[in-house]
């Protein structure tokens, strides 16, 4: 086979596996809300509820995503595990995936969940409750605030909220692993109240309109469409699982707009996320390479830098060294001597 080829069957069978897998696990239809899936949008609340089994499948990019989430939280709590044990003062991770239940006015569940853990320090009565996220929603996040301001970020403290609630623990963290290390960052209930009041008042609201559709056969046509609490921010809405399939709201995209599917809204968002990080770099890249043209060896504080003059103009014996700098392509090659990760690149 040829290279491209061999890419192609590595690739294929990978996506194939992860897909086929899913697809053994079939679907399932929730009772109540669950804690991850709390949102501002009372309607897909609903829909989770009664039209769960209607939503795409997960494609190989989602799987990859949550197989990758997953095998980073496991590790990660093993090690953190162990890292209370060794340090003074000690801590334990303790109640691993509880269930969590909560209940509303009526005692009807409107909101269930499994915590990832909660932590269990030396001389403190209470026991925090965490959750573990990972990946590039959160790259850059370094506080509680920082989690309003991503779409696929701004619901998660909602979920340790539900937690902290239920069990009336006044603290919870939210633990972010990242390649540089480990951010847990604290959240006060207190301070989250009326987010955490909302977020009842509108699981509340989705379980009545669920036993409305249940009690009328199942059938989302006995509501009327002003009777359909929309998303505020429709912004939300074309990403959402139900979108232009069983939900179709309003909207205002100017003339002649195509709606994209998950595959291009997930790419855009890791542009969105890199896109500062992208500029930096673009910028020192910028600083290094007008400061290094000509120089075939040097240390910047922790760093190693070699170049050399590309193919063609290394023994060219015809040009001035000044001509060389001005026109000729020179090859440098930088590496940190702390770490094993090397870039190259071309001026």
């Amino acid at each position: 086979m040829k290279p491209q080829e061999c890419v192609d069957v590595l690739t294929n069978a990978w996506d194939t596996r992860l897909v086929n897998e899913n697809n053994k696990r079939g679907s399932w239809t929730p009772k109540n809300v669950y804690a991850s899936r709390v949102s501002d949008c009372i309607w897909q609340m609903v829909l989770d509820m009664v039209k769960s089994d209607s939503k795409p499948p997960f494609g190989a990019m989602s799987l990859n995503r949550m197989l990758f989430g997953r095998e980073v939280e496991d590790f990660f709590l093993r090690e953190l595990a162990r890292a209370g044990k060794e340090f003074t003062p000690s801590f334990e991770l303790v109640n691993q995936q509880e269930r969590v239940v909560i209940k509303d006015r009526k005692g009807r569940v409107i909101i269930t969940g499994k915590k990832d853990v909660a932590v269990r320090f030396e001389g403190m009565k209470a026991t925090p409750p965490a959750e573990v996220k990972f990946g590039q929603a959160v790259s850059r996040i370094e506080h509680a605030d920082d989690f309003k301001g991503g779409r696929w970020t701004k619901h998660m403290p909602r979920q340790l909220l539900s937690y902290m609630y239920a069990k009336n623990e006044p603290l919870g963290f939210m633990f972010l692993p990242k390649i540089g290390g480990f951010l847990p960052i604290p959240f006060l209930l207190e301070d989250h109240l009326e987010e955490m009041e909302l977020a009842l008042a509108n699981a509340t609201a989705a379980m009545d309109l669920k036993e409305e559709i249940e009690a009328n056969g199942g059938t989302l046509s006995t509501i009327e469409p002003n009777q359909i609490p929309y998303c505020a921010d429709r912004t939300y809405c074309p990403p959402c699982d139900y979108f232009n399939t069983l939900c179709f709201p309003p909207m205002d995209y100017g003339e002649g707009a195509d709606v994209l599917g998950e595959e291009v809204s997930d790419a855009l968002e890791i542009m969105h996320i890199n896109k500062a990080a992208r500029k930096a770099y673009n910028h020192a890249e910028k600083v290094y390479k007008s400061k290094v043209k000509g120089i075939p060896l040097a240390m910047a504080g922790r760093f190693l830098v070699t170049g050399k003059w590309a193919k063609g103009w290394e023994n060219c014996q015809e040009k001035s060294h000044k001509t060389r700098l001005e026109q000729g392509s020179w090859r440098t090659k930088w590496e940190c001597v702390e770490e094993p990760e090397t870039e190259e690149s071309a001026t």
